[in-house]
């Protein structure tokens, strides 16, 4: 009755298998930064960032980000509630169509 650890499936292909991988611009370049953040691979859109090795520094580095490079502030109580790359994405794609340019503090309102 035990276990043959010699026939089980590497651990890291499982996500990848099992998972929706990123298909978008959006999810694509989002990837690139969680990969780079977790040192995860392939990231799917379905993984939880918290279950992939995330912790809360590095939530707040990958949101950073993102308010950089898209000029998008994802509040941190909504990827709490649903941590995947999927969810990002979405409130990302969301944040990046409404965004309206927003003045310099240089520029007379």
């Amino acid at each position: 009755g035990k276990v043959d650890r010699s026939r089980l499936p590497d651990p890291g292909l499982a996500t990848e298998a099992a998972g929706r991988l990123p298909g978008t611009p959006i999810e694509r370049e989002l990837a690139a930064i969680w990969s780079g953040l977790l040192g995860a691979e392939r990231p799917a859109l379905d993984d939880n960032f918290f279950a992939a090795g995330g912790s809360s520094l590095l939530l707040a580095r990958l949101l950073g980000r993102i308010r950089g490079e898209y000029g998008v502030a994802v509040p941190l109580w909504e990827y709490l509630a649903n941590p995947t790359l999927a969810a990002l994405s979405t409130v990302v794609s969301a944040g990046r169509c409404q965004r309206k340019p927003q003045p310099s503090r240089w520029e007379d309102t």
